[in-house]
């Protein structure tokens, strides 16, 4: 069995405080990354997104186009003002060191088209792996699964459930937690969710880390990028995932 992989996802964000400035340029930069993108993503998908007329702090940066190597196929690159995405899925991630080289060829092709590179600098990175666990949560104790394979202890006092007015078995779960990472520099994010997977029943675990100091792209994929993917699959995947060998005894040979 290969990880339990649905997407891996690398991401950078920039403008900031040059919110204006970087809206202003984005037209250029957008066409100049279309020329440089498309022969190894020639499928397009413009966004549908609002798009504010002038810079609103605190509003969220969306995605305003799309490319893939085929039509609905992996992996993705998205573009946004302020925002380069980069996306695979269990059957086009690789391991790695081969999503690494593929999101360091889209960020060579940004850097080629910033108009005004010497300037320019990244605000946010991020990188995130969203894994499913099948699991029938309608048939089966999730809380006593969680303690066991991922060695999360969610409870309630004893005798909540002893008058029998509410069953025992959780139909829904959102849980998350923030911890500060020094090394690299950053904040390592954890959530558990129950939902679905290809129309079945599955435990979604999201683990992440994401880094809000100002910083280059070469930064990012020289130092960061590594050292943060040590500690989102090394430290946190394998870590919460030791209970799952015996029903899963597979999962941790496949390249992650």
């Amino acid at each position: 069995m290969k990880r339990p992989l649905v997407e891996a996802i690398f991401e950078l964000r920039w403008g900031g405080a040059g919110a204006a400035a970087a809206a202003a340029a984005y037209p250029v930069l957008s066409g100049r990354f279309f020329e440089r993108v498309k022969p190894a993503y020639p499928v397009f998908e413009p966004l549908p997104s609002f798009i504010p007329p002038m810079p609103i702090p605190g509003f969220p940066v969306q995605p305003q186009q799309r490319y893939r190597k085929s039509v609905g196929g992996w992996p993705v690159v998205q573009l946004g003002d302020g925002l380069l995405s980069f996306h695979s899925s269990n059957d086009s991630y690789a391991g790695w060191d081969g999503f690494l080289t593929s999101f360091g060829q889209v960020c060579q092709w940004l850097m080629e088209s910033i108009p005004d590179a010497a300037t320019f600098h990244i605000d946010v990175a991020a990188l995130r792996y969203l894994d499913a666990i099948p699991f029938d949560y309608n048939a089966n104790d999730v809380t006593a699964f969680l303690r066991k394979s991922l060695g999360l202890s969610l409870g309630f006092p004893p005798g909540f459930f002893a008058d029998g007015k509410m069953a025992s078995g959780a139909r829904k779960l959102n849980w998350q937690v923030g911890f500060p990472c020094h090394e690299p520099a950053g904040m390592a994010h954890v959530s558990v969710q129950l939902g679905k997977h290809r129309g079945n029943d599955a435990i979604i675990l999201e683990s992440s880390l994401v880094s809000e100091a100002q910083t280059t792209i070469r930064n990012v994929l020289d130092d960061w990028a590594t050292a943060a993917h040590d500690v989102v699959v090394n430290k946190i995947f394998k870590t919460m995932l030791q209970g799952m060998r015996e029903d899963y005894p597979d999962v941790f040979i496949h390249s992650i």
